[in-house]
């Protein structure tokens, strides 16, 4: 240690001082090595991209061709159906299968007939009088009553 390093307030020049030319012969190969895997990284990811291009470029292509081929086919039919569709739906008429109720077959359990649901007043199902009101409860026949 120095002298001038003991008194107060004086700094020691070395601080000062400029890297040497060995540190900076090894930042700059750091800064050599670093560039060149960047570079061989991004050649990579150009590669790639590039492929990834002429893939979509084929995509597109495809999906334009299957674009026109669906629009032909819909047209065709649509052009079927207006040149045919009064024959069909007339033919669908005249070859109508018509099955009057009485002969339906009923075999398939989903298709059985039903029959007509019953539907009576509540004291006609439960078979009561009429109901009238009681105010004296002494008045109410035991025989008749629910309660026990």
């Amino acid at each position: 240690m120095s002298i001038t390093a003991l008194i107060p307030g004086r700094r020691d020049q070395a601080k000062h001082r400029g890297k040497s030319g060995l540190e900076l012969k090894r930042e700059l190969a750091e800064a050599a090595r670093k560039i060149a895997a960047l570079t061989a990284g991004m050649e990579q990811i150009t590669a790639e991209r590039n492929d990834l291009a002429k893939r979509l470029d084929a995509a597109q292509i495809d999906l334009a061709e299957a674009r026109e081929e669906r629009d032909e086919w819909r047209n065709e039919a649509l052009a079927m159906w207006d040149r045919f569709g009064a024959r069909i739906a007339a033919e669908a008429n005249a070859n109508r299968v018509d099955v009057p109720p009485m002969y339906r077959d009923t075999s398939d359990p989903a298709d059985q007939a039903t029959t007509p649901i019953d539907v009576k007043p509540l004291w006609e199902a439960f078979k009561v009088a009429t109901v009238t009101v009681v105010d004296n409860p002494d008045a109410v026949d035991p025989a008749r009553s629910t309660t026990t």
